[in-house]
């Protein structure tokens, strides 16, 4: 009762965690080395010999994770099984691989698997107490707190076979809870789409940052750009992205904070963030591909720059829209852009 009431406490304070967290829309953790620490339960499930003299205790682990991509991880652990009844524990060393569902999600359900080495011990029953091959499974979900630490729930199963005698095998259960927590990437970061070019003075659809309307009539109602209330002016921002990628990379970070201090600076606007794409591939993909883009740039100006959420939506065009043309190159380039396309509120 007590391991019990000591996994669900954990479980509460991981539940706190995430409804206080101050996360980002997506989380890249490709060649990224994690340290973590974790505790469960250790519940015997099979072997009716080991049942017989094993009951529900704890667990206790630490790892090391290394991520090949955002998808696939390898896990090198070492964790302690503290079984009750005639006190046994087990003891072992794992290398395993996981698989990520949504390999950029915040929340994503992950697979795993490993094979090591164990040892078991304090047994009342010798035929228990044997070092041996383990195998093990888990299942679980991963929460990304903020790009420096997951949180893992996860129920891994243990398979410890016994030396050519099934009637001493131990398997068992283990729920557990981690925190990870990953260092930067060292590794050369993913070679991003090409900015687009510039466009010709006369078909461009920005307006220059320091420039405002001109030529308007005698009368009519202006924002605090000087332009007219019912119109609309369109930014393009040149923040790109990763192929097939929605995290804002840290060489856009001051074109997006000049467009927070001008969204500061004009509170009578509001912002439609826009994600476009080229028409390359399925168009409902780009379609959810371009929102969420947008949305991450939303998102980053503010959480991150301070911007009043209630002056900012974002929507995702797909390949809607395009400004050039999608059979080359240059304009499939030119068609991949977010824009800030600014109103009066």
């Amino acid at each position: 009762m007590k391991s019990k009431s000591i996994l669900f406490f954990l479980a509460f304070i991981c539940m706190r965690t995430i409804a206080s967290a101050n996360t980002e829309s997506s989380v890249a953790l490709e060649h990224r080395f994690g340290l973590g620490a974790g505790a469960g339960l250790s519940i015997p499930t099979y072997g009716q010999t080991f049942r017989d003299h094993a009951s529900t205790g704890w667990s206790g682990e630490v790892h090391a994770d290394y991520y090949l991509s955002n998808a696939f991880g390898l896990r090198l652990d070492y964790y302690r099984l503290n079984y009750k009844s005639s006190s046994p524990v087990g003891k072992t060393f794992n290398l395993g691989g996981f698989y990520r569902f949504m390999d950029t999600a915040i929340l994503t359900p992950v697979i795993g698997a490993g094979v090591g080495y164990a040892n078991t011990s304090g047994n009342e029953n010798s035929g228990l107490n044997y070092n041996n091959i383990i195998f093990n499974g888990k299942i679980g979900l991963d929460y990304s707190i903020c790009k420096n630490w997951v949180l893992e729930l996860a129920a891994k199963y243990d398979f410890l076979f016994a030396k050519g005698d099934g009637t001493f095998d131990e398997h068992g259960l283990v729920p557990e809870v981690n925190f990870t927590y990953f260092f930067s990437a060292t590794a050369k970061a993913p070679t991003p789409e090409p900015a687009p070019a510039a466009l010709p003075a006369a078909s461009a659809p920005t307006v220059a940052k320091d420039q405002r309307c001109h030529d308007i009539p005698a009368g009519t109602p202006v924002n605090s750009l000087g332009c007219p209330i019912n119109e609309k002016i369109d930014f393009t921002l040149g923040v790109q992205f990763d192929s097939g990628k929605s995290v804002v990379k840290s060489q856009y970070h001051q074109e997006l904070s000049e467009m927070a201090a001008l969204l500061k600076a004009h509170t009578d606007l509001n912002a439609e963030i826009q994600g476009y794409t080229d028409n390359s591939g399925d168009k409902n993909k780009n379609i959810k591909l371009s929102s969420t883009r947008a949305l991450a740039v939303k998102n980053y100006l503010v959480k991150k720059l301070g911007v009043n959420a209630s002056q900012l939506t974002s929507k995702g065009y797909g390949p809607d829209s395009p400004i050039a043309d999608n059979t080359s190159a240059e304009g499939r380039t030119r068609n991949r852009r977010v824009v800030a396309s600014l109103h009066s509120k």
